[in-house]
């Protein structure tokens, strides 16, 4: 097994009571100076037994919104 580390993310948006009513949270930007593009991402899972989850282009909602759908199938 690959050991987990512990990560710091620029830009994560801050959670708090917001979430909790259903709303969803604006990401914070990386610097003041870089709000023109919004950071999408990329998701690669590949799990032992063959299958290949692959997700580009995903804002921050949507990425939630894959987790806990993963989390359902756990």
């Amino acid at each position: 097994r690959k050991k987990v580390v512990e990560v710091q993310v620029d830009g994560a948006p801050v959670i708090g009571h917001e979430e909790q009513s259903g709303a969803i949270d604006q990401p914070q930007p990386v610097s003041p100076g870089r709000t023109d593009h919004p950071v999408r991402i990329w998701v690669e899972i590949r799990i032992s037994n063959g299958l290949h989850l692959f997700q580009k282009n995903l804002s921050y909602p949507d990425l939630v919104r894959m987790v806990e759908k993963l989390e359902g199938l756990c």
